[in-house]
């Protein structure tokens, strides 16, 4: 639904009407709680399973041979290999030999139960990450089907109220359609790919009309499954939705700043609802920042509410703790607690992290590529400083585990390499990730992957543009409030057309986006004339060793400028490394479960 942004005034509240104050009179439900949903799954193929959606999210259906999976979220081939089916995918060529490759070609059941609270008024439930289509069964009744449901970056959150057994256990069953399109083949379907990252001469399409010269490559299951973190939200008549806090500084001048707190309210009931909206903004040291805005909501109604330094004096903040990159100062972060309180009770809840700064893209005036018109090179700037990137990839486990143990260790490892950025090209992790950066003071990029369906959009078909810009906006929304997203591109090698681009746009304006943008990482991209479309950064390689010489030659555009590509591509790990994950008369000479464990085709 279209989000409003409405400046709410309390005058408007003295002229409601009396027939409302009948609602406000109502007692108020108990605040809101929100459950994770992590245990007590099991996962079975859809092949031969007789009973439908309707008969296996109803609590007497019999389980026990199903897959028992370990701890949500989980891909279908990491329960798989977790169940033993499939063990020790990494090691030699297990994970071509040893898995039938057609996993994506059968459908997936996930189930479990869970208990309700009993004492709320509105009940959610949160499916931030499925890939690829769905459909979402609930005590027996279909809450919504795979053509709602489809996107692997399209977050979902679903009010399951009216099916809801409060105080009871719960039935859920989700049947997850893996992607299935073949791009260049028979089209796309926008969920996510490996590319180059792994061997298309081994993993991947091998069937007609393959491109030898540019493969697609994926896993068996194509990373199918609930692949983030589920949760159960609860509230009253009304829920708060995602929120942010933009930071104005008047630069160069860092000793004030200007706070704007954007939040979402969603009225669940058929009758009309007035609360107050509370913002609490606190910081161990600091005096606690209150907000109080009176608020009416129609049925149903949606609106975004602005509080800002205008209207409360409150939100202009002396001498803030600044966020800074860990190689430039203190990553301090601000809390933001947001209630909606009806008859003085609280019943609709959420919070968040955020970090005061300002991030400013320019670019130099230098024309670092052959053939640009006009710009130069991208740079960024922080609170009003240089901020020089010394960047690298960050790249998640290839079943896309949610492993936040082992996100940490990669954070803290890049900072003890001097690295301050990391690019995520698609592969968008959970909040967790974010959050983790965010404390650490690790500067992210994001933004969609290169070469694969996010590229192909000459292949894309009325839905893949519908799925693209919800993708946007939820992927947008999840990062927005954090202050270590830095940059989002919205392409890698190549440019989005007009319409496209102006969607992403939109999206960006919408959702009050107030970090750097690209619409291209590369200098390759032309328009109909020939003239070069660039954003300032290019990539141009190599992707292998250079000599030294070679990054102080003027000669070679990839040595000079903003650059997204200067590493090389060879690297071998340490001999107990290798060992893990060859088998001992496969370690020399090199041979081909080298080549299946390196990238390209």
């Amino acid at each position: 639904m279209a989000k409003t942004l409405l400046k709410i005034f309390g005058v408007v509240l003295l002229l409601v009407c009396a027939a409302d104050l009948r609602v406000v009179l109502n007692p108020a439900p108990a605040a809101a709680q929100d459950i994770e949903l992590a245990d007590g799954w099991r996962l079975a193929s859809a092949t031969g399973l007789a009973a439908d959606g309707k008969a296996l999210s109803t609590p007497g259906f019999d389980d026990a041979a199903w897959h028992p999976v370990r701890r949500m979220p989980a891909t279908v081939l990491q329960i798989l290999e977790d169940d033993g089916v499939y063990p020790n995918l990494y090691y030699g060529k297990n994970l071509l030999t040893e898995v039938p490759q057609d996993l994506y070609k059968q459908d997936w059941w996930y189930r479990t139960t869970f208990t309700a609270p009993a004492d709320r008024q509105t009940y959610r439930l949160d499916f931030p990450g499925i890939n690829y289509r769905a459909e979402i069964w609930l005590n027996g009744h279909r809450v919504a089907d795979d053509r709602q449901i489809v996107g692997m970056y399209n977050g979902h959150d679903l009010d399951v109220s009216r099916w809801i057994q409060p105080g009871r256990p719960n039935t859920l069953a989700v049947k997850v359609i893996p992607e299935r399109a073949i791009q260049d083949v028979d089209g796309v379907e926008l969920a996510d790919s490996w590319y180059d990252w792994i061997n298309w001469r081994y993993l991947g399409y091998q069937g007609p009309n393959k491109n030898p010269a540019n493969g697609n490559s994926f896993v068996p299951d194509r990373n199918a499954g609930i692949w983030k973190p589920v949760y159960l939200r609860t509230s009253g008549a009304v829920s708060i939705g995602a929120a942010t806090v933009n930071s104005e500084l008047p630069l160069p001048d860092t000793d004030s700043a200007r706070l704007t707190v954007y939040a979402t309210l969603h009225n669940h009931s058929p009758a009309r609802v007035r609360g107050v909206l509370r913002a609490t903004i606190t910081r161990d040291g600091k005096t606690p920042i209150r907000v109080d805005e009176p608020v009416a909501l129609a049925p149903g109604e949606d609106r975004e509410l602005s509080l800002g330094p205008d209207e409360f004096a409150q939100l202009r903040v002396s001498h803030p703790d600044l966020w800074w990159p860990y190689t430039m100062g203190r990553p301090d972060l601000y809390d933001l607690h947001l209630e909606f309180v009806q008859n003085g009770a609280v019943t609709a809840a959420d919070s968040l992290r955020f970090g005061i700064r300002s991030i400013t893209q320019g670019r130099d005036g230098e024309d670092t590529v052959a053939g640009p018109d006009a710009g130069g090179s991208f740079y960024l700037k922080v609170n009003g400083k240089d901020f020089l990137v010394r960047g690298a990839t960050y790249t998640p486990d290839l079943l896309y585990r949610y492993d936040p143990d082992r996100d940490a260790a990669i954070l803290s490892y890049a900072r003890d390499l001097g690295v301050n950025m990391l690019r995520l090209e698609s592969k968008i992790s959970s909040a967790r990730f974010v959050e983790m950066a965010d404390e650490m003071g690790i500067p992210l990029m994001y933004g969609w992957m290169c070469c694969n369906q996010w590229e192909k959009w000459q292949q894309w078909d009325d839905e893949d543009r519908r799925v693209a810009q919800e993708s946007m906006r939820s992927q947008i929304d999840m990062l927005r409030s954090h202050a270590s997203v830095f940059v989002w591109a919205n392409g890698s090698d190549g440019r989005p057309p007009a319409e496209v681009l102006a969607n992403y746009h939109r999206i960006l304006t919408d959702l009050h986006w107030q970090n750097a943008t690209v619409d291209t990482v590369s200098s390759l991209n032309r328009d109909a004339d020939g003239r070069t479309l660039w954003d300032g950064i290019q990539m141009a390689g190599p992707y292998s060793w250079r000599p030294p010489s070679y990054w102080f030659s003027n000669q070679y555009a990839a040595a000079r400028g903003s650059s997204a590509e200067q590493g090389d591509n060879e690297h071998i790990p340490p001999y107990a490394s290798l060992r893990r994950f060859i088998p001992p008369d496969k370690l020399w000479p090199i041979n081909d479960t080298w080549f299946f464990h390196a990238g390209s085709g």
